[in-house]
């Protein structure tokens, strides 16, 4: 009497080839979803750079207005400046109890704020203070 072949060759081979590809098709999908994330973040790193070096810029506007005092003699903020294709808003002059000037710029290009103060002695113009800020 003859049996049934029952033998499993290449079932083996079979089964290990499926769960390989299934093991190196999820890792492929992993990291093309890691690539793809990590290119949103380098854009709003860029963004954020561009609205840092126009706050920055209106700034240094700012205290260059203020120091040019035959050109601007009490210069007192309050002014959007347009550099390049961007622009930044220099807030009204404040003074601190101590008769410091407060500068204030915020740069907001694509709706990515920048928001810096900055502090200035009015006698030397010397910086006491520069830093961003969340909000005003």
């Amino acid at each position: 009497m003859m049996h049934p072949d029952t033998r499993t060759d290449g079932f083996i081979a079979l089964t290990s080839v499926i769960i390989i590809s299934a093991i190196v098709m999820g890792l492929v999908f992993a990291l093309s979803e890691s690539g793809f994330f990590i290119r949103g973040e380098v854009l709003s790193a860029e963004l954020k750079a561009e609205s840092m070096a126009l706050a920055e810029s209106c700034a240094d506007i700012a205290r260059l207005k203020l120091t040019a005092e035959g050109d601007n003699p009490g210069y007192l903020g309050g002014e959007t400046v347009a550099i390049g294709a961007g622009s930044c808003e220099i807030f009204p002059i404040a003074i601190d109890g101590s008769g410091n000037k407060i500068i204030k710029t915020q740069a907001k290009p694509h709706n990515i704020y920048t928001n810096l103060k900055v502090i200035i002695d009015p006698a030397t113009f010397a910086l006491f203070d520069w830093e961003e800020v969340p909000h005003f």
